[in-house]
């Protein structure tokens, strides 16, 4: 019988980058949920810091988790 797995995706669309006060509302949301954070961003280098408790990924991560499947 399969885990049960549990993923909150948090997509910033339109946005090239995410200022302190924007990346911290979405770590206040996120870590409300006991499950995996996800946060998918254009450009990972462009956040103000690493989020605390969320991954993050970019279009790049995701293109190297496509080419090793």
């Amino acid at each position: 019988m399969p885990k049960s797995l549990h993923i909150r995706l948090k997509s910033v669309v339109g946005k090239e980058d995410l200022n302190s006060g924007e990346l911290r509302s979405v770590e206040e949301k996120l870590t409300r949920f006991s499950c995996r954070r996800i946060l998918f961003v254009p450009k990972k280098e462009k956040l103000p810091k690493e989020p605390n408790g969320i991954e993050v990924w970019d279009v790049d991560a995701i293109l190297n988790r496509e080419q090793e499947n």
